[in-house]
């Protein structure tokens, strides 16, 4: 799997201000870093993009200059 080139990928805080706490190039090197499968990483933030739901502490945003 490589998801990621386009995006960041972020853990966050699961308070109302979603405060970055690791920020990654790709979805593998999150889920690495956090010690999680990068499905599970994958699977919570594409989760998260369908249902709209807030309950994952896991995002990714497009960068700069990449397009959609």
């Amino acid at each position: 799997m490589n998801h990621g080139s386009r995006y960041y990928w972020m853990m966050v805080s699961r308070d109302k201000y979603e405060w970055p706490l690791v920020i990654a190039d790709t979805c593998g090197e999150l889920a690495q870093a956090i010690g999680k499968t990068e499905k599970a990483v994958y699977n919570a933030v594409t989760f998260v993009e369908r249902r709209g739901s807030k309950n994952s502490q896991f995002r990714r945003v497009l960068k700069e200059g990449a397009e959609n």
